[in-house]
């Protein structure tokens, strides 16, 4: 038997393996979208539910409201509100979008949310005569 041909055949197969267990190890792994929401968006939908379910005013103009959409093209006071409060409590680099709807499923159908970003969403009901759901989407820019 020749010892010298096994060897040298013998470390070839080990540089082969240990150089396809580097570029393994050093490659990048795609990583998988648990679904988790991101922690400043969580807190960002927390404060803001928390604040129209308590807030005597915005429970107020959620229960009065005859638009769908709370970021409405018709100029009031209510839409003022929900606008200014929102638009400074969700996180830098996130749109949003909201709507006040009088049953648990989504009630605007033209609702401008886009189809291609991850959409986080959250909502409270609101209880009155009639109750509303009052539901926040957000996502990425």
């Amino acid at each position: 038997m020749n010892n010298k041909g096994f060897l040298r055949t013998l470390e070839s197969i080990i540089a082969i393996i240990m150089v396809l267990g580097f570029i393994l190890f050093i490659t990048p792994s795609k990583t998988l979208s648990t679904g988790e929401v991101p922690g400043t968006v969580e807190a960002s939908q927390n404060l803001i539910l928390e604040e129209f379910a308590n807030n005597k005013t915005y429970r107020g103009c959620i229960l009065q409201s005859k638009a769908d959409s709370c970021r409405s093209s018709a100029i009031s006071p209510c839409n003022i509100y929900f606008e200014d409060f929102i638009g400074k409590s969700i996180p830098a680099g996130y749109e949003y979008n909201c709507e006040i709807c009088p049953s648990a499923v989504s009630c605007v159908s033209s609702l401008s949310i886009p189809p291609d970003k991850t959409v986080y969403a959250r909502d409270t009901f609101v209880s009155g005569n009639p109750p509303k759901v009052f539901r926040v989407y957000m996502w990425e820019r």
